[in-house]
């Protein structure tokens, strides 16, 4: 097997300086018609960009808002949601870790942007042109636009277009609107109450220089291996994909394991520990475990169902093979001179399952940082973490993820499903034995995640060391 040893450069850009993006942004729908055209840096935040969109149509930021993905589906896939929605049944990575350039890359590519799920104002953001800067120019500017000011709360496009209308005697339609205008908001007289701001580029250019924006980053505390990851896949999509994941993980939550959960999680790392004992057992020539306690693992943690076989030849014998392996990977025995031994931590912790827990899930992934498993198993618990349904569609993300990384196989082709599925088996097999997946009855293959999938990995995340870092510096 070729192994994934060459790596890429990082994305173009990834490290240069912030650039100027001319943005058209329309309001869908409406007559006459309501536009801007903002000139920002490309490195704002969503967040932020959601501040300057809010000046430059005069709304007051009352409601939630999002921005979708494709401007044609404004309740499909997000790139980017308020911190109101994070969490909820809308899926997209936080507004604040998302900058506009990792969303928006070409000239004629589009974003949508909507604002109160009630009145639904919908905003189509097309790049228009990339600019060089120097540096010193604002962050935001208003260069153009057309259209007066949306009022908060007015019924949407058609409450603005009645609005309009009513305030317009050379309308075509402008009786009729005025009276529908005394309809739905109760005015008897001229419509003065809610009479339109026009657009003025001075007025929405004093409102941007106001914005904090291009503060510093925000900082945020986030587990070794995942920092290690988005730094990895930097500005590639698939990075949205895991802020996403980092969400709904809710990593900063307690996260408790009962006692019987404990238990449960580490019996057959705790059997195992027994069985080796405070004296260890004699390996066989070849480095592996007798026959007899082959057969005794295979007996005692019922693992006839997941094996065929004699069940007495550790080489022949996988799941013992493994638990064995992944028992070593996390620190918890080691070999000396010919025999298995356990390690002073794990001789600790050998009769306590909320501490041999605990060694368990701060070993995780239990493979040297910086290599392609430890990449792979990071993806693996992030997405467990988030709530991922199936292991197998999981391969696609970690074949993705590593991509954006470079990842390559030595003669440069992208790595295989059979590549990716040894980079994925470190934690994968950690999880199986743990209960934290299982496979299909009566098949060798898939896998799907249990009850303590979830749970166990946000443990493993939540445990393992963390770095304060800038949503820049993932």
């Amino acid at each position: 097997m070729s192994g994934p040893t060459a790596r890429a450069h990082p994305p173009p850009g990834q490290d240069g300086p912030a650039r100027t993006f001319v943005l058209h942004a329309a309001l869908v729908g409406a007559t006459p018609p309501v536009w801007r055209r903002l000139a920002v840096s490309s490195g704002l935040h969503l967040d932020e960009l959601h501040a300057v969109l809010q000046a430059a149509f005069g709304w007051e930021d009352d409601h939630l808002y999002r921005f979708p993905s494709d401007p044609d589906d404004p309740w499909g896939q997000a790139a980017a949601l308020c911190p109101f929605d994070v969490g909820e049944w809308q899926t997209g990575a936080p507004a604040e870790q998302v900058r506009l350039e990792e969303v928006l890359a070409g000239e004629g590519e589009q974003l949508g942007y909507l604002y109160d799920y009630g009145d639904n104002w919908e905003v189509v953001l097309t790049l228009e042109a990339i600019e060089a800067t120097t540096g010193e120019e604002p962050p935001a500017v208003c260069r153009d636009g057309g259209g007066a000011e949306p009022p908060e709360d007015c019924g949407g496009v058609p409450g603005y277009e009645v609005i309009a209308g009513a305030q317009d005697p050379s309308h075509p339609q402008h009786a009729e609107l005025l009276a529908e205008f005394r309809q739905w908001f109760g005015a008897e007289d001229d419509p003065a109450p809610i009479r339109l701001t026009p657009f003025d580029v001075d007025t929405v250019g004093a409102r941007l220089a106001d914005l904090d924006l291009g503060s510093p980053a925000r900082p945020q505390e986030v587990p070794v291996a995942v920092a290690d990851l988005l730094a990895g896949v930097g500005r590639h999509p698939v990075r949205q994909r895991l802020l996403h994941l980092l969400a709904e993980a809710e990593i900063d939550a307690p996260v408790v394991l009962d006692p019987d959960t404990a238990a449960a999680i580490v019996r057959p790392y705790q059997w195992l520990l027994e069985r080796v004992g405070e004296d260890g057992i004699k390996l066989t020539k070849a480095g592996y475990l007798p026959p007899a306690h082959v057969e005794a693992a295979m007996h005692a943690l019922d693992l006839w169902e997941e094996w065929i076989g004699a069940g007495n030849r550790e080489d022949l014998t996988a799941p013992v093979l493994d638990l064995r392996e992944s028992a070593q990977q996390l620190g918890l025995l080691r070999k000396y001179r010919g025999r298995l031994l356990r390690t002073k931590r794990a001789t600790t912790a050998a009769a306590d399952p909320a501490a041999l827990c605990h060694l368990i899930t701060e070993r995780m992934p239990p493979a040297k940082r910086g290599t392609a498993k430890h990449r792979a198993g990071a993806v693996v618990l992030l997405a467990l973490a988030g709530g991922a349904a199936s292991i197998d569609d999981l391969e696609a993300l970690v074949a993705e993820a590593l991509g954006a990384e470079g990842w390559r196989h030595t003669d440069g082709t992208p790595l295989d499903d059979w590549t990716i599925s040894a980079l994925q088996h470190p934690t994968t097999s950690v999880l199986l034995r743990v209960g934290a997946i299982e496979r299909h009855r009566g098949s060798l293959g898939g896998l799907v995640p249990t009850a303590h999938a979830r749970p166990f990995a946000r443990a493993a995340l939540a445990s393992t060391p963390r770095v304060t870092v800038a949503p820049d510096g993932l």
